[in-house]
């Protein structure tokens, strides 16, 4: 079984500098731990986490990871902008592990969930919100669309 969790970063500053160099706020930062606080409580044993090349994504995986003790920790330019549901599972599975998390943005992160439960959900994500689903098989090339089986989630 493999284990994808996907997540929106936290809560970043709009204004002043580029979009990619946006840092998280003060109640972002807060947001990030509250986040990792419940991802422990889910059960999952979260091996490697993959986030995009963005701050605010790199300081979310950041909080996360030192969390929860992941020293596995990698940016994927793929992920700013314009991922695909595809580019979210090859990353997943260029790591090498079984349950990885993924910390990237709106719009695809909340497609791609979408895309890939089996249950006919349409997921929205605020931020810091995340997704936790199985997949029945012991390859990321096998997971596919709508094979997914949601098995937590902080979504408000």
């Amino acid at each position: 079984m493999l284990t994808l969790i996907l997540m929106r970063h936290s809560n970043a500053s709009s204004y002043g500098i580029s979009d990619i160099e946006r840092h998280l706020t003060g109640p972002g930062v807060a947001n990030a731990s509250l986040a990792a606080a419940e991802l422990a409580r889910s059960g999952n044993t979260i091996e490697a986490v993959v986030h995009s090349t963005a701050v605010r994504a790199a300081e979310t995986a950041q909080i996360v990871a030192n969390q929860l003790g992941i020293t596995a920790v990698s940016a994927n330019p793929v992920l700013y902008e314009g991922a695909t549901t595809q580019d979210y599972i090859d990353a997943a599975g260029s790591t090498g592990k079984r349950c990885v998390l993924i910390v990237a943005h709106n719009p695809e992160i909340s497609s791609s969930a979408s895309m890939l439960l089996a249950e006919d959900l349409r997921i929205g994500f605020l931020p810091a919100n995340f997704v936790v689903m199985d997949f029945d098989c012991d390859s990321w090339n096998d997971v596919s669309a709508h094979s997914g089986r949601l098995t937590y989630s902080r979504l408000y």
